[in-house]
């Protein structure tokens, strides 16, 4: 039988140093003025609650349930480790990803996507070439249990989107989005050796990672918020 990613069985780590975080929070700031700046207020504001959201559920219940796992030089590091993984990738991800979907112009979608690959691409580089501070960091996703969880999610997400009458070349805008989003964060890490994984998790995380959400955020973006922003009040008929 051809292997398939359903026989992903590697564990997903991350090897770098602690000056890491500095250099992501340069970026990260960088990020957010540039986004304040060109008034953007929306998707930064989708890029903050999600942040959250996956500081939630990758540093909070990932971490009490075993799945992901630390080598720290202090314990108290995991604090800004799950800052800079969870909450800083997840404003500008996110972010990016809404900038995505409000598709403005291929100008603005290209300029955002150039800063942000950019950015990712120097963080790690920079790391490595100041000597801030060079202590070991490791963490580690532990990817068996998950795997059929997330094609799961992907399949009925886009399948959802088809049920509510999306049109094909919506479709697969948006799984382009969700690919594009992925590559931009685990290229930087793969050729960088910060994430030593190997192909099959790379292709594994670019196909499925952020695919996951793509659809049901963007069904929130495209018909919950627009009704919940422009929903009449009901303040009683006003008959003269």
């Amino acid at each position: 039988m051809p292997p398939t990613l359903f026989d992903i069985d590697q564990d997903v780590a991350r090897h770098f140093e602690l000056d890491y975080i500095a250099c992501d929070a340069v970026f990260l700031a960088t990020f957010v003025a540039a986004m304040i700046w060109r008034k953007r207020y929306r998707p930064l504001a989708a890029g903050v609650v999600c942040g959250l959201l996956i500081y939630v559920i990758d540093g909070v219940i990932w971490s009490a349930l075993g799945i992901r796992e630390y080598g720290l030089p202090a314990p108290w590091l995991k604090h800004p480790v799950d800052f800079m993984m969870d909450f800083s990738y997840g404003i500008v991800a996110f972010g990016w990803m809404w900038i995505a979907f409000e598709r403005r112009s291929r100008a603005d979608v290209a300029g955002w996507t150039a800063l942000v690959f950019c950015g990712w691409m120097l963080v790690p580089v920079a790391s490595m070439l100041l000597p801030l501070d060079d202590d070991p960091v490791m963490t580690v996703r532990h990817m068996q249990s998950q795997v059929a969880l997330q094609i799961g999610a992907v399949v009925a997400g886009y399948l959802l989107l088809a049920i509510l009458g999306y049109d094909r070349g919506t479709v697969a805008y948006l799984f382009c989005v969700g690919c594009v989003l992925s590559f931009m964060m685990e290229f930087p890490l793969a050729v960088t050796r910060i994430r030593p994984s190997g192909v099959k998790p790379f292709v594994y995380e670019t196909l499925i990672l952020f695919n996951q959400g793509v659809p049901y955020l963007f069904v929130i973006h495209d018909k919950i918020l627009p009704r919940m922003i422009h929903r009449p009040c009901m303040h009683g008929s006003r008959n003269t």
